[in-house]
């Protein structure tokens, strides 16, 4: 009931404020033909206003309930979750693993980009020859891959038979 009569007075308020400010208006740039209609359009538009300031801006029924508010976020955390962290994880498990299984012999490519052999492994460092008797001591975790060489091609040999 209260609600009701909110509505009515401010729709009686903004009404009156505008009938004053048109008539001004068009009194001072001389044109007051056709006022009624003008009135009558305008009083519909800020009757649609006034409804819809009553009802808090919602359109339909109520507000949704708490959970149906963080539906999309739980859906938006699942994309981010299978797209970039999963795979991210994964990526570094394998880098651990890499790391951790890194023996005298390989050849590796360090996170600058330098390729060599490993001639010599400790638990944080890592000895790696860039060139003949050029050895660099850098840490287990600058290793960004292994660099295996392929397996020797068999030689094709032309048999006459």
């Amino acid at each position: 009931m209260q609600q009701g009569l909110r509505k009515a007075q401010a729709y009686q308020w903004i009404c009156r404020d505008f009938s004053q400010v048109l008539d001004a208006q068009e009194i001072g740039a001389g044109r007051v033909k056709n006022r009624s209609t003008q009135v009558k359009t305008w009083r519909l538009i800020l009757i649609s206003i006034a409804y819809a300031m009553g009802q808090g801006g919602a359109a339909g029924g109520g507000q949704p309930g708490g959970f149906t508010a963080f539906i999309p976020l739980i859906i938006m955390f699942a994309i981010f979750y299978f797209l970039l962290i999963r795979p991210q994880q994964k990526k570094s498990k394998q880098h651990r693993e890499m790391i951790s299984t890194l023996k005298k012999g390989d050849r590796v490519v360090t996170s600058g980009g330098i390729h060599g052999r490993i001639t010599n492994a400790d638990d944080t460092t890592v000895t790696v020859e860039i060139a003949d008797k050029v050895r660099i001591k850098i840490n287990r975790g600058n290793i960004a891959a292994l660099n295996q060489p392929s397996p020797p091609q068999p030689s094709v040999e032309n048999k006459a038979d």
